[in-house]
């Protein structure tokens, strides 16, 4: 999954990005949300941060571009100090959560994953097989598989789950030769097409 900034300020940009790709998330960035619109392809998975005030097209303007055009993008508004009013009509406006600026790094990190579960995944043809297959996987394999769906990377699974490196990378290969798929590209339709979820994982044991 990406995680989609629009923020008009290239500081917040470049320090949210750091910040996130630290933490395993691939991200992508946007000064504008014309230009987010502008390379957007509908039904690509992530979340969306966005801030309420740009020149141009405002984060609640496009929030409501994306409600009228029915994408379903769990979209996270950040606010400046004294914006309340902002942030509540952001809510009302379709955003899963509101932040305020400066943002601690632990609350926006918390607060993407709690945005990734929140909204569920489309269902679509195909979906039966993988959960059939998923049937097959040990505790520890599901915790895994949760991590790579939420974009982590491998050694930030290991720390998490507090396992080695090596036996992140076994847990890797067995979930996708269990799936049948030969990269995440493949795995991630396969998720989708299910319309399974990461919190699914959240009751399997390391």
């Amino acid at each position: 999954m990406t995680v989609f900034v629009v923020d008009d300020d290239p500081a917040v940009l470049d320090s949210l990005r750091a910040l996130l790709e630290s933490a395993g998330w691939q991200v992508q960035t946007f000064v504008s949300a014309a230009d987010f619109l502008t390379h957007y392809q509908p039904g690509q998975p992530g979340c969306l941060i966005v801030d309420v005030r740009m020149p141009g097209m405002s984060g609640l303007e496009l929030l409501d571009h994306l409600r009228e055009r029915e994408i379903k993008l769990p979209t996270i508004v950040l606010t400046g100090h004294g914006d309340l009013r902002l942030g509540v009509d952001a809510i009302k406006a379709g955003a899963v959560n509101v932040l305020e600026k400066p943002i601690r790094p632990s609350e926006i990190l918390s607060t993407i994953e709690e945005a990734l579960r929140s909204v569920p995944l489309v269902e679509a043809a195909g979906g039966d097989d993988f959960r059939r297959r998923l049937q097959d996987f040990t505790p520890g394999e599901m915790a895994v598989l949760r991590g790579i769906v939420l974009g982590r990377s491998n050694p930030v699974i290991a720390q998490e789950l507090d396992l080695s490196l090596r036996t992140v990378q076994f847990r890797r290969a067995a979930i996708w030769k269990k799936l049948g798929v030969g990269s995440k590209r493949e795995l991630m339709d396969q998720v989708f097409a299910a319309g399974w979820s990461p919190s699914e994982a959240e009751s399997g044991e390391a």
